[in-house]
């Protein structure tokens, strides 16, 4: 996958979650290809090849299947909840935190008493008669 391509599954995963929840009326269309499948399925959103015609036939179905597109959307609607800032900023840094202290610990545990400023034996004896 090419460096744009990547980029620009990110910007249609990001425009998606924010379409669906600025516009929850708005079904969702989306490739079926992708990081937007992280979150996107056939119970959130259209998923379509990535060409004109494929995504064509999907916007029909929207126009044709109110009541499913009413229940997608629903459902896309809950599901985009859950990334919320308020959610996801807390459960990201509590991970992080988790992950430096796991990452200290092993330092620690893999640093030798002298470097980590607590001497012992000889050479603690001959360092400070210095």
């Amino acid at each position: 996958m090419e460096r744009w391509e990547l980029v620009g599954f990110v910007l249609v995963q990001e425009e998606a979650l924010r379409v669906v929840l600025a516009e929850p009326e708005l079904p969702v269309v989306a490739p079926d290809t992708g990081g937007v499948l992280s979150y996107a399925d056939d119970t959130t959103a259209w998923l379509a090849k990535p060409t004109g015609a494929a995504f064509a036939a999907a916007v029909r179905a929207v126009i044709e299947q109110p009541v499913r597109a009413a229940m997608r959307t629903c459902v896309a609607l809950e599901r985009a909840a859950t990334f919320h800032e308020d959610l996801v900023v807390p459960r990201f840094f509590s991970l992080l935190d988790t992950l430096h202290a796991q990452r200290l610990q092993a330092q620690a545990a893999a640093t030798p008493d002298f470097i980590a400023g607590t001497l012992t034996g000889s050479s603690a004896t001959s360092r400070k008669a210095r």
